[in-house]
């Protein structure tokens, strides 16, 4: 007899929340309105309220919400003008390509045996303005005392 273990750990999570998912899939592919109708207002609403903001922007992927991120920090002057950012080396290319379309340059960081960064590893001597955690395969990162600088 073999044992397997699931290379993954999301399938507990989804199949608690699977009937939900899918009626509200279901409701909103009916309607046809996937993308700026009535259900992404309501949804922003719902998002900025939750989080205690006065707005919630969604966006078409995640590489299109760093991309916003990267943008703002820059044209609002929180950075210099060379920018970095220190993401991990294990990660989707996406992550990355935010935030060189965005001017930054980027700073891999190698991970620990879970595939997470190791933010010990971060350069000292050439600290990144930001941080991008990335978790993987169901493993949470730890981002107490992380911010921009």
């Amino acid at each position: 007899m073999s044992l397997t273990i699931p290379f993954f750990g999301i399938n507990r999570q989804y199949n608690s929340l699977r009937k939900e998912i899918l009626d509200v899939t279901d409701e909103v592919l009916r309607t046809g309105h996937v993308m700026d109708g009535n259900y992404t207002v309501e949804f922003e609403n719902w998002l900025a309220k939750k989080n205690h903001s006065k707005y919630a922007v969604t966006c078409h992927s995640g590489t299109q919400a760093l991309e916003i991120i990267a943008h703002y920090i820059r044209a609002k002057r929180i950075v210099e003008d060379f920018p970095r950012v220190a993401m991990p080396t294990m990660t989707y290319c996406a992550t990355a390509n935010a935030f060189i379309n965005a001017g930054w340059e980027i700073e891999f960081v190698d991970c620990d045996n879970y595939g997470i960064m190791d933010y010990g590893k971060i350069n000292d001597a050439v600290l990144p303005n930001a941080i991008v955690g990335v978790g993987l395969f169901g493993s949470a990162i730890d981002n107490k005392g992380l911010c921009v600088k």
